[in-house]
């Protein structure tokens, strides 16, 4: 999961062109995200866990009422999953 993906997220109206870095630091994984709006910032939580990663993107940065979750898997070189919301 280390290193740069290029995401798209889906909305109901459009689709939004991202990315996402990951990196280990200390033996803690790091991530920053561009959202929709265009900024790279740092995310405060990213997990691996049994082959799945998790990561928040805060609600501030989403324009909603409850944090972003995205859970996924890595499935050859293609990172997929779903978010939690709209």
């Amino acid at each position: 999961f280390l290193g740069r993906w290029d995401l798209t997220l889906k909305a109901p109206d459009r689709e939004y062109p991202s990315w996402i870095e990951i990196s280990e630091e200390n033996g803690q994984l790091k991530a920053r995200m561009v959202s929709r709006w265009g900024h790279a910032r740092p995310l405060p939580e990213i997990t691996l866990t049994n082959g799945r990663l998790k990561f928040v993107s805060p609600k501030e940065e989403e324009d909603r009422k409850d944090d972003m979750v995205f859970e996924g898997t890595l499935a050859g070189k293609t990172l997929s999953g779903t978010t939690t919301g709209p």
